[in-house]
């Protein structure tokens, strides 16, 4: 398992909330002490934490799947997955080793930090931190990790992978981490079903969609899409691939949640199409 040095963020601190249910009663038990007047201010507390937590705001983790990839190349590379670059392989060949590796018991990541590249130090360290936020602060704080740039089922495999090591997903268990696509390029937007699909069949994945109760997050990219084919073939590639999805659904018995990347300049996507064509 995935444990690595967490410094001080990892110490047991007396005289700490363990989480804002708990500074919430005792909040409760000093307004109910009080008359109306005394307690406003401690009610308006109560309803920030109430609504805020300890986190105010959820987070979310996005990286590049290239980051993911090299970072599981460097890796696997040093536990002898794979003979060669991993990077190199044809994606069936890819698919293999990753079944293969999900497949294998918790390993300890620990015996060759050290030995790693700082960027793939930087991307484990971020799924471990990823936990503790959820274990120390609050289960809100971060959901989903978001995959850039995602080109194929793999890229999520990959994610799924770190996610066992960390201890964010473990079969047959309730998962702490939604892995979302981002479909942003006008092929990646059309292939999104194929990938669905294809994640859908793979027992791994198919596992860790149960572990969801069948709810897949995804995102819809809108910036490279545009850079990719202009603002009018992205706008009807992104209609469609968001009613190819919603087909998909029913299909596959997937729940979808689709939510929208969209900038805020003309360059990205930003703004009503109209304002844009007005300027």
């Amino acid at each position: 398992m995935l444990n690595l040095p967490q410094s001080a963020l990892s110490e047991n601190r007396p005289y700490t909330y363990a989480n804002s249910k708990e500074f919430i009663k005792d909040i409760t038990i000093m307004i109910d002490a009080l008359d109306f007047h005394s307690s406003v201010y401690l009610r308006e507390l109560r309803d920030l934490a109430t609504l805020a937590g300890f986190h105010l705001m959820q987070l979310d983790f996005r990286q590049h799947r290239d980051v993911f990839w090299s970072a599981i190349a460097e890796i696997f590379a040093h536990l002898g997955f794979v003979q060669g670059d991993l990077l190199l392989l044809p994606q069936d060949e890819q698919t293999h080793i990753l079944n293969n590796a999900l497949s294998a018991p918790l390993l300890d990541l620990n015996a060759i930090y050290a030995n790693l590249s700082p960027q793939t130090q930087e991307t484990l360290l971020s799924f471990v931190n990823f936990k503790w936020a959820r274990d120390r602060i609050s289960d809100n704080i971060i959901d989903s990790c978001i995959v850039s740039m995602c080109q194929s089922a793999n890229d999520l495999l990959c994610v799924l992978w770190f996610a066992k090591q960390s201890g964010l997903w473990r079969k047959d268990e309730k998962t702490r981490i939604s892995i979302s696509p981002l479909f942003e390029t006008i092929s990646d937007l059309e292939s999104a079903p194929k990938i669905l699909r294809t994640l859908h069949a793979n027992p791994h994945y198919n596992a860790y969609l149960l572990s969801r109760k069948s709810y897949q997050e995804i995102m819809i990219g809108y910036s490279d899409s545009s850079k990719d084919g202009g603002i009018f073939a992205s706008n009807y590639c992104l209609r469609k691939a968001i009613e190819n999805l919603l087909c998909l659904e029913e299909e596959l018995n997937i729940k979808f949640r689709l939510f929208h990347g969209r900038g805020g300049s003309v360059s990205r996507s930003g703004g009503a199409l109209e304002d844009a064509l007005n300027a």
